[in-house]
């Protein structure tokens, strides 16, 4: 199986912890939502494009995920919660689960041009 990688446009946004609700539960705002589903569509058209077919690996297979952030503006913004919104929306599609990535490199930089995020899914 080769290494899957995919490119996402969009402003890349931070998903924070849940925000609990007066009912006990958690909440993740609208906005992160459907950031997470353009990563997932784009994530899921790069499983099925080229001269082969990714499928989501098996639980227990170590892989190395890394991604490159491109934000249209300087707004503080941690960079371990860009990874969480792109990592969660690509559980179920190119892994089952997000505890098999054993290895994260990640970078941050500004293009008012073109903003996205640059994913590439290694096995170990």
């Amino acid at each position: 199986m080769s290494n899957l990688s995919f490119w996402v446009d969009g402003q890349p946004l931070p998903k924070q912890s849940f925000r609990v609700t007066g009912k006990g539960r958690g909440m993740t705002d609208i906005r992160i939502k459907a950031w997470q589903a353009t990563v997932g569509t784009s994530c899921l058209e790069a499983c099925h494009s080229g001269p082969f077919r990714w499928e989501a690996t098996p639980r227990n297979i170590s892989l190395k995920v890394t991604m490159g952030f491109f934000r249209s503006n300087k707004h503080r913004c941690d960079l371990d919660n860009l990874s969480k919104a792109v990592l969660d929306a690509m559980q179920g599609i190119a892994y089952e689960d997000d505890t098999d990535v054993v290895k994260l490199e990640l970078s941050k930089s500004y293009s008012k041009k073109r903003p996205g995020v640059t994913v590439l899914v290694e096995i170990l």
